[in-house]
């Protein structure tokens, strides 16, 4: 649901020129450690990963270590070079089988 939700619809934004290339692909902000909301790359390092799922604002005490945790679990990668990146659209989709029905149809997060 985040992924289908965050996809942009291909509909003009104003002011903004959109390819056709990258039209169709998903958006999404982050906020840096400064506090500065930007729009989230498309491809993300590790560091870039925490930050975008604030897992410095949840009090985690190991940050790199939830992600290869994360890893374990279904996280993919992608190998360009001797880095491991994190796309967009594959994060967002891990985000989402992360979730489980719980009684009344509500959807809770597993906690981790």
């Amino acid at each position: 649901m985040v992924s289908q939700l965050a996809h942009n619809s291909g509909a003009e934004i104003p002011g903004v020129n959109v390819s056709s290339r990258y039209r169709g692909l998903p958006v999404a902000f982050m906020r840096t450690q400064g506090g500065e909301i930007v729009p989230c790359p498309y491809l993300m390092t590790v560091d870039e990963l925490i930050g975008f799922l604030r897992l410095h604002e949840s009090r985690t005490r190991f940050p790199k270590s939830t992600i290869a945790r994360y890893r374990r679990l279904g996280l993919r990668t992608v190998r360009v070079g001797r880095r491991a990146w994190y796309a967009l659209p594959d994060v967002l989709d891990f985000i989402d089988a992360q979730q489980v029905r719980v009684a009344g149809g509500n959807r809770a997060a597993l906690s981790g």
